[in-house]
Formats: C-alpha cells, structure tokens, sequence
C-alpha cells in the first residue's frame, strides 16, 4: 500500500506550476494511463512508430491489434509493450501484412539472408516452410548462431511462426547428463 502525503501548500504549487504530485512508484495505472505509456513507448521506435499499432487496455491487460510486415514486428512490439512500468499480460493479435507469401519465396529469402550473414553461412542449417512456418534444424557450435537464425528467420517477410530444432553444445551436454 502507498500512503501519499502531500502538504496543501505543496500540492497547491504543484498545481499553479503545472506539475503534477508524486505518484508512488508501485501504485497501478489506470487502463487509460498505461495505454499512453504503451503507444508512447511504441512511438519511440522509429519502425513501430509508423505502423500504427492499435493499443487498448481493459483491466491492466494490453490488447495490440494491427497489421505488422514480420513476425519479428510482432515479437518487438509485443517485447516492448510487456516493457513498460505496470504492464502484466499482453494480448497480440497483429496480423501479419505479408502472411500471403508462398513458401517456396520465404524459405529463398531465408536461405538467401542465411548465406549472407556471416554466422549462420558457415552453419549447417536445415530450413524448411510450412504455410508460413519455419522449421530449423542442424547443429551449430554456438548457441548465439541458434538465437541469430531464429531472429533472422523471423525477420523475413510472410514468416508467421518459427520452430527451432537447432542442437547447441550446451544442449546436447544438458541431455546427456540428465540420461
């Protein structure tokens, strides 16, 4: 519980000054509040500023509706949102502006962004699309080559959903411990 006590004479300058009263820093914003401080973080990103998310709040939970190009749009916004001081539950439903792509050209355009990224051009990946899902599979040396693959992956337009079957070392230690 928050007791705010505020003298009538500091509560009255804050009032002439324009300044608002301290708000207890655990105290829970209003649905109207949090949705400021939803769209205004989202307005900070220069990409998800001009895609017009639609942010509304009923009951502390944040509905994100719109139409976003990638999954990674998607997964950035939702990141962002679930960001921001008082924010608990996060409803995405953004729709995916690309999701009508076939998946012959989004696993060419993967393989194409796989091949020119450093990291994951020397990697011995599987990719393989499914009505807009992508599944990865192979080994890699590295778990930051793993995380790389799925955020390129999911940066490709059309690409709704990614399911990583990738081996990591730290994995394959983990598994054969717990046998």
């Amino acid at each position: 519980m928050c007791a705010l006590r505020v003298g009538l004479v500091s509560l009255s300058l804050a009032l002439v000054w324009g300044l608002s009263p301290a708000v207890c820093a655990d105290a829970p914003l209003d649905d109207a509040s949090l949705a400021r401080a939803v769209l205004d973080r989202l307005d900070r990103d220069p990409h998800l500023r001009s895609l017009g998310i639609d942010v509304r709040v009923d009951r502390g939970v944040v509905l994100l509706r719109g139409s976003v190009p990638t999954l990674a749009d998607a997964l950035r916004a939702r990141a962002l949102t679930l960001n921001v001081r008082g924010v608990g539950l996060v409803d995405t439903r953004l729709d995916l502006s690309t999701r009508n792509r076939s998946d012959r050209d989004i696993e060419y355009d993967v393989r194409q962004r796989f091949l020119s990224n450093g990291d994951l051009a020397r990697a011995d990946l599987g990719i393989t699309v499914r009505s807009g899902a992508v599944l990865l599979t192979g080994r890699v040396d590295d778990m930051r080559v793993r995380d790389i693959a799925r955020s390129v992956a999911a940066a490709v337009p059309g690409v709704v959903g990614i399911a990583d079957e990738i081996r990591a070392p730290r994995e394959e230690g983990a598994l054969a411990n717990a046998e």
